[in-house]
């Protein structure tokens, strides 16, 4: 930033500081009132409403020295959101901010935006990390914020980058809008095609049996469970984490010292259907057929092998039926339930209430779900390429616009 002055910011404000929780904690919030400003409000370069807490007047008056104006930088000073920052809108004010966001006022040398988008360039975001390496506590403190050096170009110049940059952000964030949207839109295609497949009206029409009668159900190998004194030998296995409705993510397979006997009982087989017996409610009995995408491959504990008769089942058929809401009420309605987690025994799986059509009908149905379902993932990983390189365009925004200056 050659021939660009630059300014400490100390020198170019009026106030830098943090508030406080109001004594009580979150018991102390209020249904409405005043605004109280937390770090999950403060997004980078945005603000977000969600989770807002409030406070009333009088706790308000007890922290009359944090009040936030317009136009006031904040910046989270904790934690792993710290560096986030953005501007207070006017709306929101009159507002307060607890222990964990620092308000940042400008003398009127600085444009607040101008602070926002400085503070908020990766590589400065780098140096507000690089300042915690090895601390106990992540923390900036006011005398750290204080101490930031920023170049102070003349203020129609501030305000010229500030709006362009404040222009392409808005464009990216309406941008990632529309895709998250999209993205929203194949999860409820994949829904309704499900829907569809399983539709009660057809469902009920196929005989009913207990899955137990047409399927061996087992429990995988426990990890650093009890060992006999037989020789053993590492091998890949599937763990929860590899296990997704409807897909496996095997980009990280651990392995197990297994014996031959664990080798032989728990292998996988090519058409065995993996269910996991737990997680949170929505993603109960999650699971998907496994191909043998990896030549030998065991099972974890925690995930059932769920093998048919293939000449009776079709393998595919019967994981999306697991999958279908047919599926999730029944593995739902019989879960041991704890605090946001909830999980099914080999007993309750084993009593499932299979519907079997004719195996025709099964691969009929299997095929076309197939179709349709591939063509979704297909969609939404090409989403989620364009979401990964919107990432990467507030940082090359900010480069660009800070580096020009070096120009």
């Amino acid at each position: 930033m050659s021939g660009i002055p630059t300014v400490k910011l100390r020198d170019c404000t009026t106030k830098i500081g943090s508030g406080t929780t109001p004594r009580g904690g979150h018991t102390a919030y209020k249904q409405s009132g005043i605004p109280l400003i937390r770090s999950m409000n403060v997004r980078m370069n945005g603000f977000s409403r969600d989770g807002l807490a409030f406070i009333d007047e009088e706790q308000d008056s007890s922290m009359s020295g944090t009040r936030v104006q317009p136009a006031d930088v904040l910046l989270n000073i904790t934690g792993a959101s710290i560096g986030r920052v953005c501007i207070a809108p006017d709306e929101i004010c009159p507002a307060n901010v607890n222990q964990h966001v620092c308000i940042i006022r400008s003398n009127g040398r600085l444009e607040p935006e101008w602070i926002a988008f400085f503070i908020s360039q990766p590589d400065f975001q780098s140096q507000i990390l690089g300042q915690q390496a090895g601390a106990t506590r992540q923390a900036l403190t006011k005398e750290m914020i204080e101490q930031f050096e920023l170049p102070a170009p003349d203020l129609p110049t501030q305000r010229r980058l500030a709006t362009r940059l404040k222009s392409q952000m808005a464009t990216v964030e309406e941008t990632r809008r529309r895709v998250e949207e999209q993205f929203k839109h194949c999860e409820t295609l994949r829904l309704k095609f499900s829907a569809e497949a399983f539709a009660p009206e057809v469902l009920f029409q196929w005989e009913e049996r207990p899955l137990l009668e047409m399927s061996k159900i087992v429990s995988g190998v426990t990890l650093g469970g009890p060992t006999a004194k037989e020789p053993t030998r590492k091998v890949p296995y599937l763990r929860v984490a590899n296990v997704k409705d409807g897909w496996l993510m095997l980009d990280d397979v651990k392995e197990i010292d297994a014996t031959e006997r664990e080798i032989g009982q728990f292998s996988l087989k090519h058409g065995d259907v993996v269910l996991t017996e737990g997680g949170d409610p929505d993603k109960l009995g999650r699971g998907t057929v496994w191909r043998e995408e990896i030549g030998l491959c065991l099972h974890q504990n925690h995930i059932f092998r769920v093998r048919f008769d293939q000449d009776q089942v079709c393998p595919e058929f019967a994981a999306y039926q697991f999958a279908s809401k047919y599926g999730k009420a029944y593995f739902l309605a019989h879960a041991k339930q704890t605090t946001g987690i909830a999980s099914i025994n080999k007993g309750v799986l084993s009593r499932f209430p299979f519907r079997l059509p004719p195996l025709k009908t099964q691969r009929q149905i299997a095929a076309r779900l197939r179709e349709q379902f591939t063509h979704l993932r297909q969609l939404q990983n090409a989403l989620r390429t364009q979401l990964e390189a919107l990432d990467k365009l507030p940082g090359a925004f900010l480069r660009e616009a800070f580096g020009s200056l070096a120009g």
